[in-house]
């Protein structure tokens, strides 16, 4: 409710639960979690709809910020979001609006004001949509993350090995594509916070990968003893 992106984990998380074995548990599963997703959405979204007067599930926070994720501003900074670019693009859609709203109204009209605009540019400009996901992913991973976290990023490629050791890991391989997803989609931000949330899922897939790795190391050239390289 506090990070209406993550909304877009959805898919990939109801996908990765199709991992499990038996059709009866995947369907159960599948119910258990779109009932507890669906529950306070449903409540937010009424609760919005009474006090914005318009039905926004996911509140007004997308249409605020999505003019800002498709600008020229957007590649000036290398598809890093912040709030000073934002104030200024939302300038315009707030000049034109009527002295007597009240500050419902005014949330809810600049809102769709943002959406309309984000959506004209993106189809003004679909040939730069390709480079502007790729400057998001690259300020995700690189150029906004931290010192240790730029570390941690160097082992995404040879964390995804661990797929091969386990297939049971891929669903928190797709929480890591759902983050990716959501980042191009809307934007990132300053130092590497919206890395955070894919912490778990990296952390687990870099640990197995790098643990199957070391024990197939050592126990090719024969360091440990024989009882465990023969277990």
């Amino acid at each position: 409710l506090t990070r209406s992106v993550t909304i877009l984990w959805t898919p990939f998380l109801l996908a990765s639960l199709w991992f499990n074995r038996g059709a009866a548990f995947r369907f159960r599963q599948c119910l258990y979690f779109a009932v507890a997703l669906a529950v306070p959405l449903l409540l937010w979204g009424a609760r919005n709809a009474i006090t914005l007067g318009s039905f926004k599930v996911l509140g007004t926070q997308g249409g605020y910020n999505l003019p800002a994720d498709y600008s020229k501003f957007m590649e000036q900074t290398g598809g890093v979001w912040t709030s000073e670019m934002n104030k200024l693009v939302l300038a315009r859609g707030i000049e034109n609006l009527p002295p007597d709203l009240s500050p419902s109204e005014k949330e809810v009209r600049i809102s769709e004001w943002g959406t309309r605009k984000a959506l004209a540019w993106i189809r003004l400009n679909p040939e730069k949509l390709p480079q502007l996901f790729f400057l998001k992913l690259k300020s995700l991973f690189f150029d906004q993350a931290l010192p240790f976290q730029r570390i941690v990023t160097f082992l995404v490629l040879p964390a995804l090995l661990a797929l091969f050791w386990c297939p049971a890991l891929a669903p928190a391989a797709l929480i890591l594509v759902a983050g990716s997803v959501g980042v191009m989609l809307t934007h990132n931000v300053q130092a590497g916070r919206f890395l955070v949330p894919m912490y778990p899922a990296l952390l687990l897939l870099i640990s197995v990968s790098l643990s199957q790795m070391l024990k197939w190391g050592i126990g090719r050239f024969g360091v440990l003893p024989r009882r465990i390289t023969e277990d």
